[in-house]
């Protein structure tokens, strides 16, 4: 009875309800081990039980004899054969011990309380990476393949379609995700863009890929040298674009006579702009939702107001020694309350509204994207793209002028979402990418909505995924079907 009562509370309280699935995982056999293979669940279920049932009751137990005994004793003792007066001096004094020991019991059960906590938080908080093969069964989705590069190497890509046959798909339309996230961001975008194209006996595919060092991809290097490692304009940037390539042509893009419009997602969009400047004649189009780059916060000082402090200052060059500490540590331990913490900034503090997402699908978004970084080497390849978007802010005057550049050279039509609530990439940034983009030739299309935060796509997927097909529709496909390919 209790436990239904506890879990009914649980469930429509915000507050409680991560308590309550933690706890609930607990419960559960878990497959991530510490140190030597043993059970995360039955390390954490032995402290907890240990703080509990033996550690705290004995500390209250000695806090509460030395608070009310061990004065009363005394008392009785020094007393004994004394006058009135006497006693009465020495009560004042025995008061007086008796506040101060409570006090300092009071502080050791505290302090007790707390090295507890800590210790069973970094308990709970302790994984080993997860290898490739069990990720992948374990998070895989109906349609998830993994793809074996030309150049080497893998990638995990999930694949929608409107067609049976490849010969009735028209248009092919690529998802880059951003950080920290993965290709599982897109499911229900892409099913609802597949949706409206079916409605109107539009062949369509869609393929979200996971970015190197993410989701079921994990590390990834290019076969060969794209720049020096000094030259981090020609290195960081080249090898994402490497990947796309490499991606692309192994699912079979290349000499591919359907156009190929290219969707990216904050990071995601910072690399199909890189993407569609090296190879404008392969991009028939492209959707940059909150993209990363052009603008960055340490040229704009006014945005640390409104934006998320923790995102801040992970980005913060001045900050990076701190920051480096503590992805190291973060390689091993990983607080999945800290990702489910982070988590509601990406989609807006004050969004409202039928478009946005509720905490509970929060929480599961957030608890995906922990058990994307625990597969094999993610969180060191992670840690390494933080310092590329660190060096980004250090050097944003010498990457404000490659980013125009790249804009400038783009040849196809491009749509911009972005949510007005976005605290991590303001939606004030939208202007200088349609700036940009406009000086060179290219007007966007902009499309702003109030309510949403950073990620659009996937808080709100009808929203995202129907602008984007009337782009393409309008800017895309009438556009091939004009130059008679």
């Amino acid at each position: 009875m209790w436990r239904a009562m506890w879990q009914e509370r649980a469930a429509g309280n915000p507050l409680l309800r991560p308590i309550w699935l933690n706890v609930k995982q607990l419960a559960s056999p878990s497959t991530t081990s510490i140190g030597r293979g043993r059970p995360i669940a039955v390390v954490s279920r032995f402290v907890i039980a240990v703080t509990l049932l033996v550690f705290l009751p004995v500390v209250t137990c000695r806090t509460a004899y030395h608070i009310i005994t061990v004065p009363s004793m005394s008392f009785d003792r020094v007393t004994h054969g004394l006058s009135s007066l006497q006693i009465c001096k020495h009560a004042g004094s025995e008061m007086m011990l008796m506040a101060t020991t409570a006090t300092s019991s009071f502080i050791f059960l505290v302090v007790c309380v707390v090295v507890t906590t800590l210790v069973t938080v970094i308990v709970l908080s302790c994984y080993d990476d997860k290898p490739a093969d069990e990720s992948f069964q374990q998070h895989r989705m109906p349609n998830s393949r993994m793809l074996h590069l030309q150049g080497g190497g893998h990638a995990h890509i999930i694949r929608w379609s409107t067609a049976e046959e490849e010969e009735q798909l028209e248009v092919s339309i690529v998802c880059l995700h951003g950080s920290f996230d993965s290709a599982h961001s897109f499911a229900n975008w892409a099913e609802r863009l597949c949706s409206a194209a079916k409605k109107e006996n539009v062949g369509v595919e869609v393929i979200a890929v996971d970015l190197p060092g993410h989701g079921l991809t994990g590390p990834w290097s290019p076969s060969q040298p794209v720049g020096a490692k000094d030259d981090e304009v020609a290195h960081e940037r080249a090898a994402d674009v490497c990947f796309v390539t490499d991606v692309l042509a192994s699912a079979g893009f290349t000499g591919c006579k359907r156009p190929v419009v290219l969707v990216g997602h904050s990071l995601g969009g910072a690399v199909s702009i890189a993407y569609g400047a090296k190879f404008p004649d392969k991009v028939a189009g492209m959707v940059l939702a909150a993209p990363w780059g052009l603008e960055y916060r340490t040229a704009r000082p006014f945005e640390w107001a409104s934006c998320s402090p923790i995102v801040s200052a992970a980005l913060c060059p001045y900050l990076w020694p701190v920051t480096q500490v503590l992805l190291r540590i973060a390689q091993r331990l990983t607080p999945r309350v800290l990702v489910r913490w982070l988590a509601p900034s990406a989609f807006g503090c004050e969004a409202q509204g039928d478009s946005c997402i509720g905490h509970i699908e929060i929480c599961q978004i957030a608890d995906r994207m922990h058990a994307m970084m625990l597969r094999e080497g993610n969180r060191a390849a992670l840690a390494e793209r933080v310092q590329e978007l660190v060096n980004e802010e250090r050097n944003h005057t010498l990457w404000r002028d490659v980013v125009r550049q790249q804009l400038g050279a783009l040849k196809c039509p491009v749509q911009l979402q972005w949510g007005e609530a976005d605290s991590w990439l303001p939606a004030s940034r939208a202007s200088s990418f349609s700036e940009a983009l406009s000086t060179a030739g290219t007007f966007p299309d902009v499309r702003m909505w109030p309510q949403l935060g950073h990620c659009t796509p996937e808080q709100a997927p009808q929203q995202s995924a129907e602008a984007a097909w009337e782009h393409i529709r309008h800017h895309v496909l009438r556009k091939h079907e004009a130059v008679g390919i």
